[in-house]
């Protein structure tokens, strides 16, 4: 039977502030053995693995690549209820096992929190990992050598409070032996956020699997323009209010988990607008590929403290699909005029649009830089960098 607690069990746990907090001085000299045998590896998300969210996507590209190599994979989270759709989201040939800390009906930083300090050391030290791949942060002591890695910098408030998350970011960035971040831009703002130097902090993208995309040539694309997410950070008004002067000559998929205010705003538009702005939901992995490799455009105009590499716009080169993104998006993926357009102004992205639905020749141009853009992150060279971490044994 999976553990479960009470949140009123809170007492008997010491308090954030009275967690050892590491540098990377406190940690002995570490290596993995370079003797070929297959490692054992574990990969943690706090939040579910079946999200569909770019982490997730990530998380399972790399696994494949590396139980591909014939490593020992194995996947620990909070808790997740849909793990049975796991299959469903994310067709990869290889899907690592995954193990919850509990059934435990809960949600939020605090309780995650609770949880990974009352379960998480033990339940990793069970699998007798080779290497540890934390993606956030998480209230454990490892001896395995273990990474962190920082996929953003925002500011989310703990319990209404912002302080709280600011602290254990300071404390538990230094509980792996190494911090990176997904690309060059966050370096320095993780390094304000947490307290850490910003020469110790490495950088390694997220990754993709590009042999299980297929971009479709120009004469199978449709006058499709493509907006995944439906939270506030993804900015899907932008897309629409850039859209709209162009609905009579294109359709507007808005993909994702379907937000109450998002659709009574396109409820409110004139049919004729209307009409052409769909919102399918939550999709499986084999559907949203093709709309990626249908579509002319994918929009990304997601607003964030600091850049980020997103895997939206990842999963686009990988179709060949050229992107129109903000610039809360690292210039690390985009090359403005060779794999798309950045702005954050709603005319500008219209005329981005409209250049990419009609322009044949540029939008060929584009869609060839952004598949070969895709080499950069694909899940082998990401692999090959995190195994390659730590100083190998001699």
């Amino acid at each position: 039977m999976a553990p479960s607690f009470s949140l009123n069990d809170a007492d008997s746990f010491p308090a954030l502030a009275e967690i050892k907090s590491f540098t990377s001085r406190d940690h002995p000299p570490i290596s993995i053995s370079d003797s070929g045998k297959p490692m054992k590896i574990v990969l943690i998300k706090r939040p579910p693995f079946s999200l569909p969210d770019g982490i997730s996507h990530f998380l399972f590209s790399l696994a494949n690549e590396l139980m591909a190599r014939g490593h020992e994979v194995v996947g620990i989270t909070t808790r997740d209820p849909d793990l049975d759709r796991v299959a469903e989201r994310f067709a990869y040939p290889n899907i690592p096992p995954i193990t919850t800390l509990t059934d435990f009906d809960g949600q939020g930083y605090y309780f995650e929190f609770m949880t990974w300090l009352k379960y998480g050391s033990a339940i990793v030290a069970s699998y007798q990992p080779d290497l540890i791949i934390v993606n956030g942060a998480v209230p454990c002591r490892f001896t395995a050598p273990s990474v962190t890695v920082a996929h953003d910098a925002e500011k989310r408030a703990f319990e209404g409070v912002f302080w709280p998350r600011w602290i254990y970011k300071v404390l538990l960035y230094r509980n792996t032996n190494k911090l990176v971040t997904t690309c060059s831009e966050l370096v320095s703002s993780v390094a304000e956020d947490a307290i850490y130097p910003s020469r110790q902090i490495g950088i390694i993208p997220t990754c993709i699997t590009p042999e299980l995309y297929h971009p479709r040539p120009l004469s199978e694309r449709q006058q499709i323009i493509v907006h995944v997410g439906m939270h506030i950070y993804k900015n899907p008004l932008a897309s629409i209010r850039s859209f709209l002067p162009m609905a009579d000559r294109a359709v507007l998929y808005l993909v994702g988990s379907i937000d109450p205010e998002i659709a009574r705003y396109v409820d409110a538009l004139p049919e004729c607008q209307r009409s052409k702005i769909l919102l399918p939901g939550i999709v499986r992995d084999d559907e949203f590929k093709h709309l990626l490799e249908t579509a002319r455009v994918v929009s990304v105009p997601s607003q964030y403290d600091s850049p980020v590499a997103s895997p939206t716009v990842l999963e686009a080169f990988a179709c060949g699909t050229p992107v129109v993104v903000s610039t809360g998006i690292s210039r690390d993926l985009i090359k403005p005029g060779f794999n798309g357009y950045m702005t954050d102004d709603d005319a500008e992205r219209t005329r981005a649009f409209e250049e990419l639905l009609i322009d044949d020749t540029k939008w060929q141009s584009l869609s060839q830089g952004a598949v070969e853009t895709t080499q950069t992150f694909s899940a082998s060279t990401v692999a090959d960098q995190y195994l390659g971490l730590f100083s190998r044994a001699k």
